[in-house]
């Protein structure tokens, strides 16, 4: 487990909040809290938090939709109807136009540990108009995890890339094109609907992380996996606060939500990373294929991967964001350095880097 050393992180003061002063606190999610970001993440961040501060919240979690859908969480931190939720810029682009164009970046996410740096230096500490966005909207964000790469998961066995053709393949909207290019069709589900679609014969695949076939029982009607990575999605935001509840937080309640965003977000990408090695092992001795297609399929992403960087742009510039070149250059150089701390410290210390190189960083 990535932990952080905590002296010096918190001042004395975090140990006179008591259970008395305690601050009924909200969150919010469209995901079940056994899933790897609640399960390893934010319920363990929270309960942190308030071991720290003496007992400083009181949580009440509305979890899988409960109160509001991926769409809703992030209008109920708007306008203050849930302190914290998790949210995706993606499904909020009339709101967030300048954030979204994360996740059409989303076929360079690459290894979860440097992609998870990246994206976390990039808008916390390099992109203004991607925090000044927040600010508009009454929100703050505080952080986010990066799954492990997609992958083709598929409730056939798949044996050739003439076997994806007419596939109807689930996955995101930054997704389409690619699917496009293997000649399929692309369709966007949630992930706790996608089993039941695909059980149904609604779709043939879906671009996954492997990690689902347990988080969303993905495995009890998958067929074959084609063993070629093809990004990861990383463009949410785990913790979004509404900005006044932000605001007025106590100093050491503020403190010690930014010294356990960055535990949680390693503590989530080892527990995808840890899953995902469980359940391919597990799957594969069921009898599930995987094949990387000899080869033909890297070589069809390699091919469209040449012009990737120029679609996402020209899609930003159409949408009316300002200078996206900047933001997406800023990621790339974000995750090449990420890449390089990854390979020279390895990954058991992803969270104290991501305190030294970001969290730090930020204003209290």
């Amino acid at each position: 487990m990535n932990k952080l050393t905590a002296t010096g992180f918190l001042a004395a003061a975090l140990l006179t909040t008591t259970a008395a002063q305690a601050e009924d606190f909200t969150y919010s999610s469209h995901l079940p809290p056994s899933v790897a970001v609640n399960d390893a993440g934010i319920i363990p961040m929270f309960e942190r938090v308030n071991e720290e501060t003496g007992g400083g919240l009181n949580v009440k979690y509305f979890w899988a939709g409960q109160l509001f859908d991926a769409t809703g969480n992030f209008i109920a931190v708007r306008d203050g109807v849930a302190d914290a939720a998790f949210t995706q810029p993606a499904n909020n682009q009339a709101e967030m136009r300048t954030n979204a164009i994360f996740s059409d970046l989303y076929q360079f996410g690459g290894d979860p540990y440097a992609t998870a740096g990246a994206i976390n230096e990039t808008l916390l500490l390099d992109c203004a108009d991607c925090q000044a966005e927040y600010a508009g909207n009454n929100a703050v964000f505080l952080g986010t995890h990066a799954a492990t790469p997609a992958k083709l998961i598929c409730a056939s066995e798949i044996t050739s890339m003439d076997d994806i053709r007419g596939k109807k393949i689930i996955g995101g909207p930054a997704l389409a094109r690619w699917a496009q290019t293997l000649g399929a069709t692309q369709f966007d589900v949630p992930p706790p609907r996608q089993m039941e679609t695909i059980q149904r014969g609604q779709a043939d695949c879906t671009f996954a992380s492997p990690e689902w076939m347990r988080a969303f029982s993905l495995a009890d009607v998958a067929k074959s996996v084609v063993d070629v990575p093809i990004g990861s999605q990383f463009a949410i935001s785990i913790m979004t606060f509404n900005k006044d509840r932000w605001d007025g937080l106590s100093p050491e309640l503020r403190t010690a939500f930014l010294k356990n965003m960055p535990i949680a977000i390693a503590d989530i990408v080892d527990r995808y990373v840890e899953i995902e090695a469980e359940v391919l092992t597990e799957q594969t001795a069921k009898g599930l294929m995987v094949t990387d297609l000899g080869g033909e399929y890297q070589a069809a992403f390699d091919t469209y991967m040449a012009g990737y960087k120029d679609q996402v742009i020209g899609d930003a510039t159409t949408r009316g964001i300002q200078n996206p070149e900047a933001i997406v250059d800023a990621f790339l150089e974000n995750k090449a350095k990420w890449e390089q701390l990854i390979a020279d410290n390895g990954s058991e210390n992803f969270g104290e880097l991501l305190w030294q190189e970001v969290y730090s960083k930020l204003p209290n």
